[in-house]
């Protein structure tokens, strides 16, 4: 490329730095959320005032009024160590002030539990539990890890219009005073994270968490980011959250840094629906016409995860058109189970075969879910030939036994740098080659946070 008509791109994770045409699109996220001056006053605000619902203080007060404070039981819900950003301790602690709250109405540090929202995720270790909550909080409150496989903690609520019988903690469900807590972003699945989420698939049953992230909602056009009407994995998880209920929510939204930049508190579904309006304007980057290659970054630490940002990036890619990943995969592929899952769609004919494959099945395999969303990648740039995964956290033998275009054959050296700029260099110059001109190109620079969607006519920001 032309220095002149060129302009650098530099990542901090994975760290490469590229070039691009000067013309290339930089698909980001509009500045139209700024980090909250003061989080802990912010914080305390949401608490005292919330949305659609009395403060938690006069929650915590009114709570079975048949017993002594000393006698009442609370259970907040927290997010696992998958979602390590979630702020549970520092300065923009949105645990410390529920805890503190708590005890100031009267409930003993041993009756509050604090219960670990794992869904279909294993339990965190000790020293885990130490970096979510810091020392002070494991120290004084019970902590528990939900095991959708435990019966002996789990009771029936009832079932769902879809047909699932749902099973949900014990912990939760016999606690007086019912608290969730998490982050609100994106989900290439349920919409966005947070609220309901917590709840299901967070604290329930195997069988409710396989039909959660079954072909039969995850084939659904509405199950993806950003779309909660009509998304039947959010009908379901909301479904639940209503029979069991919840006292009170506090959720947050972070920017790319990790700085809190919303807190919303209250109703659990009120709270919710105002975080997700508000995220929905802040996340949307707004593009005009599609385009045939797109680079897209991911720092999620394996390719389990990376699905995330290749997903997001292809309501703005044309049908058989390139999508050219750059990932961190620090930690490899990811679990035995999902390896295996890649394994079976690789010795299949097609991708589609895979689909059909999972239909068939007479239960969810664990991890399934995110081959399958890979599918919906390969069928949009029409196989692994479309799909250019730039890694050097993978091994190049491992990689090349995934769905996907090695970035190993772009480069005959393990660096990431020249690896990118040849696999961009080369998809460009084939693409001019075949339409008679330079292919429109789109960058998104953050795959995890950034959302490209189509839109009518280009969007001032």
């Amino acid at each position: 490329m032309n220095p002149i008509t060129t302009r650098q791109i530099h990542v901090d994770l994975p760290p490469v730095t590229f070039n691009v045409p000067a013309g290339a699109d930089l698909l980001t996220v509009p500045r139209n959320s700024v980090p909250l001056s003061g989080p802990a006053a912010a914080i305390a605000a949401a608490l005292a005032q919330p949305i659609g619902s009395p403060a938690l203080a006069d929650i915590i007060a009114a709570a079975a009024p048949s017993k002594p404070p000393a006698d009442k039981t609370a259970t907040i819900v927290v997010s696992d160590i998958t979602r390590p950003d979630v702020p549970y301790r520092g300065e923009a602690s949105i645990l410390h002030p529920i805890l503190r709250l708590l005890e100031a109405g009267g409930v003993r540090p041993d009756h509050i539990t604090i219960l670990v929202a794992t869904g279909t995720h294993r339990a965190s270790t000790p020293e885990e539990k130490q970096l979510m909550f810091g020392p002070e909080v494991v120290e004084r409150y019970p902590i528990a890890d939900h095991d959708a496989t435990d019966a002996s903690r789990l009771r029936p609520v009832g079932v769902t219009a879809s047909g699932t019988h749902v099973d949900i903690n014990t912990l939760y469900l016999d606690a007086d005073i019912k608290i969730l807590t998490g982050e609100i972003k994106p989900h290439f699945m349920a919409g966005f994270s947070g609220g309901r989420k917590a709840i299901c698939p967070g604290l329930a049953n195997l069988a409710t968490l396989q039909k959660f992230h079954s072909p039969q909602f995850l084939e659904d056009t509405c199950a993806t980011n950003l779309v909660l009407d009509g998304n039947p994995c959010h009908q379901e998880a909301t479904e639940v959250a209503e029979r069991v209920g919840a006292d009170f929510l506090i959720n947050v939204t972070m920017d790319e840094d990790k700085a809190l930049t919303g807190v919303f508190a209250g109703h659990w579904r009120l709270a919710f629906e105002r975080a997700t309006a508000s995220l929905a304007e802040a996340v949307t980057v707004p593009v005009a016409e599609p385009y045939e290659v797109i680079v897209t970054v991911d720092a999620t630490i394996n390719h389990y995860q990376a699905a995330k940002a290749a997903v997001g990036a292809l309501p703005v890619l044309i049908d058989g058109g390139t999508l050219i990943q750059i990932a961190n995969s620090s930690d490899g592929i990811g679990a035995s189970e999902y390896v295996e899952e890649l394994a079976l769609l690789m010795s299949l004919p097609h991708h589609r075969d895979y689909i059909d494959l999972i239909c068939r099945r007479s239960s969810v395999r664990k991890d399934q879910w995110e081959v399958e969303m890979w599918c919906k990648v390969l069928d949009k740039v029409g196989g692994p030939q479309g799909l250019i995964y730039c890694t050097t956290g993978i091994e190049p033998a491992a990689l090349a036994q995934l769905p996907l275009t090695s970035g190993y054959a772009y480069t005959g050296e393990a660096e990431l740098g020249p690896m990118v700029q040849n696999a961009i260099r080369q998809t460009l110059t084939a693409w001019q080659t075949r339409l008679g001109r330079p292919p429109r190109l789109g960058v998104v620079l953050d795959g995890a946070h950034a959302v490209p969607a189509l839109v009518a006519e280009p969007v001032a920001v």
